[in-house]
């Protein structure tokens, strides 16, 4: 019976932080604790950072490469439920890192790198 009470607040726990955002102090914007440095996007197709802000926030996500060179960018608007999802072109595959730079009108929330 222990071993089941555990499992369900471990297996709870794991669902929880994949799905609470991680917010930040500066701003009542934040995109989803999943999304993380290092992470991978497919190539050629379209890249997504959903997260929550400010009903009507204008949410933005720059793609830039090694150099900081512009290499795409999307942007979104929070709907009644705080919601967003900001859609950008994936770069074809290579072993490039690049830098997605999030930002709700006009403010940096997030940076994410490699």
């Amino acid at each position: 019976m222990i071993r089941k009470v555990l499992a369900v607040v471990i297996a709870s726990t794991i669902t929880l932080s994949a799905i609470i955002p991680a917010y930040s102090a500066d701003s009542d914007a934040s995109v989803y604790s999943f999304y993380t440095d290092n992470m991978l996007f497919r190539q050629n197709k379209e890249a997504v950072i959903a997260g929550t802000a400010e009903k009507g926030s204008v949410i933005t996500a720059e793609l830039f490469d090694n150099g900081m060179n512009f290499a795409a960018s999307g942007e979104a608007i929070a709907d009644d439920n705080r919601e967003f999802a900001v859609c950008f072109p994936a770069p074809e595959g290579s072993f490039e890192e690049y830098t997605v730079v999030i930002k709700a009108d006009g403010k940096e929330i997030k940076t994410l790198k490699n």
